[in-house]
């Protein structure tokens, strides 16, 4: 297992007035993460960040897209669709950007005179990026995000305003789950009593000895329980399960079921009053509205909807269907953290402790408070992070 980051330049290349590259980092984790479906990432987290450079003003701007196979990105894919994405979100942006009231030019989009006017509305102002990377190219959320975060990011502090107040963000967030993997139940019983801090922990089953591990868990750990399966139980298995889940203060099961078994999902979610939670079953905005009545939530992810906009548009459609509302994470660094929390009082559930597992996370700037809940200073401009990598490579 590696002990450091690695990382490389994977694209460098000029769109409109700015400059781009995407690099890839490989990022160890702290222990090992294994989930019930195959993941060729249990060593480490492949992720891409899109680095942008007003080149009149210098003033930077930087996403990412931890990037997961199953959803179709990889760090090299994300380098390869970013030229076809930014040809035509940087287009949608100088309109938006026209119609607040003046458009960048050669000065670039630091000086763009509708910065003021998208000031706590840039979510919802600036869809039509995501809109047009949408209609350029099907999939590829992870690519999506990252561009889409960046360029939030160099407006954001061109304007010298934090990125929530710029998205306009909730101004308030609650606390995030810690995460435990499949390990060797011994193993996953220790991290969760070394876990009490957190007010709530998530743990990855499906590959059986749930009975076991949910009593064990039981012996040190008092607080609410969120189960994630990942596509690992037949619909017999969770309802033989829910018993011990019903009396153990389980809070949500999240994708018990292989998607694309709408209906087992919904007899499940009939069967019990513990919220059902769709994640690999909601992978785009459409989604949202197909699962009303089948199960009880949905879990958006930046690197699957295609960034926070669009998160923070999908929990809006959520909540006015009577949905539950989880944001969830890959194993982010602070950077795509910190993109996330500015949007992520939108959502109940937030599973959003991806540095937390992390050994070398190129960002530094972001901490959890007392509560487990991201502190984010709105005096920072953009992220509020910073990139200060301890390796080269």
């Amino acid at each position: 297992m590696a002990i450091a980051p690695t990382h490389a330049r994977l694209a460098a290349f000029r769109a409109g007035d700015l400059d781009v590259e995407v690099h890839l980092w490989d990022i160890p984790y702290l222990v090992p993460f294994r989930i019930a479906r195959p993941d060729p990432n249990e060593e480490s987290s492949r992720t891409a960040f899109v680095h942008l450079t007003d080149r009149a003003s210098g003033i930077e701007g930087w996403g990412e897209g931890c990037a997961d196979p199953y959803y179709g990105d990889t760090p090299e894919t994300i380098a390869a669709v970013a030229p076809l994405l930014l040809s035509v979100a940087l287009p949608a942006l100088s309109a938006a950007l026209a119609a607040a009231g003046g458009a960048a030019s050669e000065s670039g989009y630091a000086s763009a005179r509708g910065l003021p006017g998208m000031l706590g509305r840039a979510a919802d102002a600036l869809m039509p990026m995501s809109d047009a990377m949408d209609v350029a190219l099907g999939n590829h959320g992870a690519a999506k995000s990252a561009i889409e975060q960046a360029l939030h990011d160099l407006l954001a502090r061109s304007a010298t305003t934090s990125l929530r107040r710029w998205l306009g963000g909730p101004e308030t967030m609650g606390h995030t789950n810690l995460t435990i993997g499949i390990a060797p139940i011994d193993m996953m019983v220790e991290r969760a009593a070394a876990a009490t801090r957190y007010p709530s922990l998530k743990l990855k089953v499906g590959l059986g000895g749930e009975e076991e591990l949910i009593r064990r868990v039981r012996e040190v750990y008092q607080g609410p329980l969120r189960l994630d399966a990942n596509c690992g139980w037949t619909l017999e298995r969770a309802l033989e399960l829910l018993p011990l889940f019903e009396r153990s203060n389980v809070e949500l099961l999240e994708q018990p079921l292989r998607p694309g078994r709408i209906k087992n999902m919904a007899a499940l979610a009939a069967a019990t009053e513990i919220p059902v939670i769709a994640d690999e079953d909601c992978i785009v905005y459409d989604d949202i509205e197909q699962l009303v009545g089948l199960v009880d939530g949905v879990n958006l992810k930046q690197v699957k909807i295609g960034g926070l906009g669009p998160s923070l548009r999908g929990f809006r459609k959520a909540e006015s269907l009577g949905l539950r509302r989880m944001f969830g994470s890959m194993v982010e660094t602070k950077l795509g953290t910190a993109g996330a929390a500015a949007v992520a009082g939108a959502a109940e559930f937030l599973d959003l402790d991806g540095p937390i597992g992390l050994i070398g996370d190129p960002f530094t700037g972001l901490e959890l408070d007392d509560q487990c809940r991201w502190l984010l200073d709105d005096s920072e401009p953009g992220s509020g992070v910073t990139f200060s990598p301890t390796t080269r490579g």
